[in-house]
Parts: C-alpha cells; sequence; structure tokens
C-alpha cells in the first residue's frame, strides 16, 4: 500500500511538474507579445498559407546572402535569410512548404519574407514573385521590366514633368529623359539597371500605374531582433488592390529588395 501511495505521489508530483512548465511557457509567451506591443507591434501569428503558391511551388537551392559587415538592415536581411535557408532545407527545398513571418511594426500585420537573388534585377525579380505567387502563373522579372519601358514611353511628358519636380537628382538634370530611362530599364545583370537606380521611387510609381497594384515599401524597423523580426513602412503607391510589398535593405543609392508576401491581400484575377 505505501509503494502504490509512493507511486501516486510520483505520478503526481510530474503532473504538477508539467502544468507549471507550461504555465510558465504560456506566461514568457504572453510577455513577449506584451514586450512586442509595447513597442509599436505585436506578432499576430504566422501568415496562412494559400493552396496556390504558383512558382513557390518548384524546388530551389538555399537563397544567397549579402554577406554585409556593419550595415544593420544588410545584416537584418541576412538574418531572416538565414532562417528561411534552414527552413528550407527542412521542406526538401520546396519554398511552398517555408513560411518566415516578419511583423509590421506599427499594425501589427504579419507578411511572409521572401528571399531574392542579388543579381541586378532583384527589384523587379520581388515584384516578379509577389505577382506569380497571388495570380497562380508565372511573371518575369524581364516582363516587369518591359511594362516599366512602356509605362514611360508612353507617357514619357508626364513622367519628364513628375521627374522635374520630384528634384530626383543630379542624373535627370544631367539628361536623362523619360525616352531615356525607358531604353536604360531593360538592360539586365549586376551591371544593368537595377529598380530606382536613375529615377528613384518615381520607377516604382510607374509600376504601380502599369500594373495597377499598389506596392509598398518596407524597411527594418529599429526595435526588430532576431527572434522578431520587425519591419516598418515607409512608402506606399497606391493604384490597385494587389498589394505587393518589398524589403528594402542597403543604402539609399543602392541596395537590395526581397519580397513580403501580404496575406490580407486577395488572390488577383490571371
Amino acid at each position: 500500500e505505501r509503494f502504490e501511495q509512493s507511486v501516486r505521489m510520483v505520478a503526481l508530483g510530474a503532473t504538477l511538474g508539467q502544468l507549471l512548465a507550461r504555465k510558465s511557457t504560456v506566461r514568457r509567451q504572453v510577455e513577449e507579445q506584451t514586450e512586442l506591443a509595447r513597442r509599436g507591434g505585436a506578432l499576430q501569428g504566422k501568415p496562412t498559407k494559400k493552396p496556390a503558391r504558383g512558382v513557390l511551388n518548384q524546388r530551389t537551392g538555399p537563397a544567397s546572402l549579402l554577406n554585409a559587415k556593419r550595415n544593420a538592415a544588410l545584416l537584418f536581411r541576412d538574418s531572416v535569410t538565414r532562417r528561411y535557408n534552414d527552413e528550407l532545407r527542412k521542406a526538401d527545398f520546396i519554398p511552398a512548404a517555408v513560411s518566415i513571418a516578419v511583423c509590421e511594426a506599427s499594425s501589427g500585420e504579419a507578411m511572409e519574407f521572401v528571399p531574392v537573388e542579388p543579381n541586378g534585377s532583384c527589384g523587379f525579380e520581388a515584384i516578379a514573385v509577389a505577382l506569380s505567387v497571388a495570380q497562380n502563373k508565372t511573371v518575369t522579372g524581364n516582363y516587369i521590366r518591359t511594362k516599366l519601358r512602356d509605362e514611360l514611353r508612353s507617357f514619357a511628358g508626364r513622367y519628364d514633368e513628375e521627374a522635374n519636380s520630384w528634384c530626383v537628382g543630379a542624373q535627370h538634370s544631367g539628361g536623362c529623359s523619360a525616352a531615356q530611362l525607358a531604353e536604360s530599364v531593360m538592360r539586365k545583370g549586376k551591371n544593368g539597371h537595377w529598380l530606382g537606380e536613375r529615377w528613384g521611387n518615381i520607377e516604382i510609381l510607374a509600376l504601380a500605374r502599369a500594373l495597377q497594384i499598389r506596392i509598398e515599401l518596407f524597411v527594418q524597423d529599429d526595435a526588430s531582433s532576431a527572434e522578431h523580426p520587425l519591419v516598418r513602412q515607409y512608402e506606399s503607391f497606391d493604384h490597385g488592390k494587389l498589394r505587393v510589398g518589398l524589403l528594402f535593405s542597403g543604402l539609399s543609392h543602392g541596395g537590395h529588395f526581397d519580397v513580403l508576401l501580404i496575406d490580407s491581400v486577395e488572390t488577383a484575377e490571371a
């Protein structure tokens, strides 16, 4: 009888230990959420997977790192990319099975990070990936370049006026017209034309108009951490219902774009 009583006491102790451990875990999670909310945005859970993932169903290798040593934004990007690569390996290199969530600091909106190769076409490729996932069809970076070229050609006078009024810098004042920019954007590769190279955000504005989408630009938030990656929106070009998120990392005169898939958008029609 004493032996059976001892066994029951041991079992009861183990159960209590499990309950206390679970309670401690819940308390820690609540404290983390409270701290995030205090800093400006509580993580609202990982984005929900869409059944249709387009190009992300294709097997791919690990994403390249930028290997920056001092730039905080680039270090943040590489940190999130390492997490992505770790999950990609576990998922047999199928991107559709990977979900790396980042959170907008002020709104708490959860988005899904997808890295893009630093090949000189990252901005165009990032928009292409976002459209491919939303529309469940393959959209290429070259198609995005073509849409920008055609937009600049069709409304050259309008963009020349906007570029002058926005004071885009020495490149334009040195003689880069909309017609010349239209030819420049078709140069691909690391020595080609990268998105925003000559006219800055006017190029992104022109793409939002041409594609009839809403392009939202994000950067790392100062309150971000390795455990809770936070971003903040710094610009938005609203010319449609489909939302395309771009994470910019680097310096203003040259950086890198990755994709932020915004789950609240409804799947666009092809």
